[in-house]
Order: C-alpha cells, then sequence, then structure tokens
C-alpha cells in the first residue's frame, strides 16, 4: 500500500480524547488535514481553539455526530479521505452486562470499517486503536508478551462468569473482540477494497493532557486518572499497590505512531505493540519525589515504600516496533516532568 502524501486528509474518530487530540495536533503538523470527529459543535469550538494556526489554514474540519457507534454514522464522514485513524473507543465502568462493554466496542470498530467499504473509494489506510489488554493476560508469573498474543483468558472469565466478572476483565474482553473483528472483516473484504489495515496496541498511557478545560485531576483520562491516585493522591496506598508492574509508554509517542503508520509502506495489515517499558508505580513515586520541588513546588508528595530491586512482572516484546516504527520514547523522568508542569499550568 503506498504512503499517505502530505497533501491528504484524515478522518480522526475520538479527536478530543485524551490520545485523539494528540494525533490530531501531530498529524496537522506534519501538514496533513483532519476532518475530526466530534459529538457536538462544542467540542468542534474547543479543538479549533487549540489548534488555532493550523486550523487557521482550513486544514482542520469536524463532523459533528452525536453517536458515532450508531449504524452508518459514519458513512459521510469517511467521503473524500485518504486515512482514517480511528481512537473513538467508550471505556464504560458501570453496568454489569458484559454486552455493556462489548457491543459498543465492536459495534464502533466495525461502523468505520463497514462505512469505508461502503462509501471510502478514497481510503489507502485505515488504523484501529486497540490496546495491550487485547494482548496481555494477566498471571502469576512474569511474562513477555507480543503481536502474536491474544488475551483469550478475559474472553474465557468473562463466558464463565457473566455479570460477575471484573469490570476490568469485561473490559479486557471487549478489547480482544473489538480487535478480532476488524482483522476478521478486513480480511473477508480485502479483495473489495482499496485500504490496508494496521492496528497500535498501546499498554497503560501516561503524559500531559492536551486539551484546556480540565477543572481538577478527577477530568482526567482513565489512565491519568490512575496515575494520580496512585503517585499523587492523598488516599491509602500500600506495598503491594505501588510495586505493581504494567507496561507503560507517553501519550505523544503513541500520537507519533499514529503519523508514522500513515508514512510508512511496510506497516499495512500489521499489528504493532506500541510500548516504552515496564513500570512499578514506585518508580514514579520515586521520580516525582525527586523533582517535584522545582517543577511543582508547595505539594507534600507520598513517599511510597521504596524497593532495592526493581522485579519488572510485565514486558513486551519491542523487536516489531523497532522494525517498523523506530520511536524514540519518551522516558519516566521525562513524562513526570510534563506531567507536574501541566499540573502546575492548569493551577492544581
Amino acid at each position: 500500500m503506498p504512503t499517505i502524501p502530505p497533501s491528504s486528509k484524515i478522518l480522526v474518530t475520538g479527536g478530543t480524547g485524551y490520545i485523539g487530540a494528540w494525533v490530531v495536533k501531530f498529524l496537522l503538523d506534519r501538514g496533513l488535514a483532519v476532518r475530526a470527529v466530534v459529538r457536538s459543535e462544542a467540542k468542534a469550538t474547543l479543538l479549533k481553539e487549540v489548534f488555532a494556526t493550523e486550523a487557521g489554514d482550513g486544514n482542520l474540519e469536524f463532523s459533528i455526530i452525536e453517536d458515532p457507534f450508531a449504524d452508518g454514522a459514519l458513512d459521510e464522514a469517511v467521503k473524500g479521505v485518504e486515512g482514517i485513524a480511528h481512537l473513538a473507543s467508550p471505556l464504560t465502568v458501570q453496568g454489569d452486562d458484559p454486552d455493556d462493554f462489548i457491543k459498543p466496542a465492536v459495534n464502533g470498530t466495525l461502523g468505520v470499517l463497514k462505512s469505508a467499504l461502503k462509501n471510502g473509494s478514497t481510503v489507502k489506510r485505515i488504523i484501529i486503536t486497540s490496546s495491550c489488554a487485547a494482548v496481555y493476560t494477566v498471571q502469576s508469573e512474569p511474562g513477555c508478551w507480543s503481536e502474536s498474543d491474544w488475551n483469550d483468558a478475559a474472553l474465557e472469565q468473562v463466558r464463565a462468569q457473566g455479570k460477575n466478572a471484573d469490570v476490568m476483565v469485561k473490559y479486557r474482553a471487549s478489547k480482544v473482540l473489538a480487535e478480532r473483528a476488524a482483522w476478521d472483516f478486513y480480511k473477508k473484504h480485502q479483495g473489495e477494497v482499496g485500504w490496508d489495515l494496521v492496528v497500535l496496541n498501546p499498554p497503560i498511557v501516561f503524559g500531559p493532557a492536551l486539551l484546556p478545560g480540565l477543572t481538577d485531576p478527577s477530568a482526567l483520562g482513565e489512565s491519568m486518572r490512575y496515575w494520580y491516585h496512585f503517585i499523587i493522591a492523598n488516599t491509602p496506598k500500600t506495598a503491594e499497590m505501588l510495586h505493581g508492574s504494567h507496561g507503560w509508554v507517553d501519550v505523544r509517542d503513541v500520537a507519533e505512531a499514529h503519523a508514522r503508520s500513515f508514512e510508512r509502506a511496510d506497516l499495512g495489515g500489521e499489528r504493532v505493540i506500541v510500548y516504552a517499558g515496564p513500570f512499578i508505580w514506585q518508580e514514579f513515586v520515586d521520580i516525582v519525589n525527586k523533582i517535584a520541588p522545582s517543577v511543582w513546588p508547595g505539594h507534600e508528595i507520598l513517599k511510597g515504600f521504596p524497593i532495592e530491586e526493581k522485579a519488572y512482572r510485565v514486558r513486551y516484546s519491542t523487536e516489531k516496533q523497532e522494525k517498523l516504527l523506530g520511536l524514540k520514547y519518551h522516558t519516566k523522568e521525562e513524562t513526570t516532568r510534563d506531567i507536574l508542569e501541566d499540573f502546575k499550568k492548569r493551577g492544581w
């Protein structure tokens, strides 16, 4: 599949989301035009204000769709674009029925592909943002996961436990099923379309928020609310909590991965983990204690439970991302510093 030239227009769903806003910025910075799918005129106005300079050249337009997950919702939005970045995916944290998680995720992903099949005659590439939740299987032993792995255990738990399954198990199952539905649809219709498919799988995403109007930390996106809760919030912590191990990546590196995925022909048909490395929550606690006095003064920072030897239990293979994306990732220190500076600017 040929690369997409700088004069092209990219449709971005979830353009006012935590990751989506950064993707819009990175695409505009490359000289690409963006058509952002937003739910309201107010959301469109917000993006116009943030990207006033870039939008001044007519490079930013909007499709206002109140329910982008409805059947056929994107039929008009896909017309005349060369690429699609699908980032809109609901994270339901309430409700007992697994379908409250699974149906919106699957239908939303398939809706983009169906609209592209129907009206996307100019589309050359579709990028879907999945998650390492579709890759990583929770287990007691340390492990390393790659793009060949699938979190089938989450599906089995949901089938066995139904409404009684843990909320995060339902979420992970939704990610597995949505991504698999995308690959199945693409393989079925590959001979009918002029576009190829790329799926990016980041782990937990941290970093500064781009959009204004966040009144307090509770308004942060899901992953950054976790970061604030574990690292900053004055709530009870245990050694078990802060010694938990996961994978992470900076939000700006995820956005860069999306931009590069429209530029590199050899990414077509690939599933790629976008991953900076492993982390333990206590590491971020230690970093904040080190740099907060100069970057974010006047705040009492918890000390946590310092550890002498780091035991990373969750790792991901970096072979494919190194070969196909070649990203230079932010370090934990860089990301932490930028998060604290963002908090300071917001008056927190």
